[in-house]
Order: C-alpha cells, then sequence, then structure tokens
C-alpha cells in the first residue's frame, strides 16, 4: 500500500514521460486520451495519495504538467518511454504492487480512449508490462 505523502515528485514527474509516450505510440496525441488521463489521474492517482507540490496542488497533477510539456517539445514516444524505464529501473522500491496496477491500468486506459487499442499501443502495453514485472 502507498503511503501518504511518500509518492517522490521525480516519480510523477516520469509518469508524465509514461502517459505521454503511451498516448504518442501510435504517432499522434487524440483529445480523447488527454481527457482519460485527466479523469484517471483524478479517479485512479489523487486517491492514493495526498501530497501537495510547491503551489499547494495535489502532487499527482505533476503528471498532466509533464505531459502538457512533452507533448509541447514533441518528445519522441521512445524517448519518453526510455525516460520512465531508467528512472524506474534505479527507484524499484518506490512502485509496489499497487503503484504497478495504477501504471498499467492507467496505460491501458489512455490506450483505449480514442478508437480502441491499435497495434502500437497493443506493443506498447506489453513492453510496459515487461518493464514492471521485471525484477531489480
Amino acid at each position: 500500500m502507498i503511503q501518504t505523502g511518500t509518492i517522490p515528485k521525480e516519480l510523477y514527474t516520469r509518469l508524465g514521460y509514461l502517459f505521454y509516450a503511451m498516448a504518442i505510440a501510435d504517432g499522434s496525441i487524440e483529445s480523447a486520451e488527454i481527457k482519460k488521463l485527466k479523469k484517471t489521474i483524478k479517479e485512479r492517482w489523487l486517491p492514493v495519495e495526498e501530497s501537495v507540490d510547491e503551489f499547494g496542488s495535489p502532487a499527482a497533477f505533476q503528471i498532466i504538467s509533464v505531459f502538457d510539456w512533452l507533448e509541447e517539445k514533441q518528445i519522441y514516444a521512445d524517448e519518453a518511454f526510455d525516460a520512465f524505464a531508467v528512472f524506474l529501473n534505479k527507484n524499484r522500491k518506490l512502485v509496489d504492487a499497487e503503484m504497478k496496477e495504477n501504471i498499467l491500468q492507467t496505460a491501458v486506459d489512455i490506450s483505449l480512449a480514442f478508437g480502441g487499442e491499435n497495434k502500437n499501443e497493443r506493443a506498447f502495453v506489453e513492453n510496459l508490462k515487461k518493464l514492471l514485472d521485471k525484477k531489480a
């Protein structure tokens, strides 16, 4: 179980990279994917951890801020995914079973948000499962 106030900002930052990579995996980001991400953050991420950022906003909203920044910069999906993977491989202790489920389900939610999951998104989800299941 995630302890209140224990998720570091850097993890939220890297989750922004991951969910951006999921959304751009098929070459474009649709408004339905952004809408689904925002809804999922509110429903899945805010309830598990109550920390706030330096402005008093729920820290989980850092995911959306980073996602928006990456979209503006037009970062490649592989680059964004790799940024998450490197962080995860160095910080596996931060990601328990509940966190893994939240991460995977959020990625699946994004992949299904616009016209169902396509081949690129399906491959992305499979790569994410392997990454999350990898032992330290």
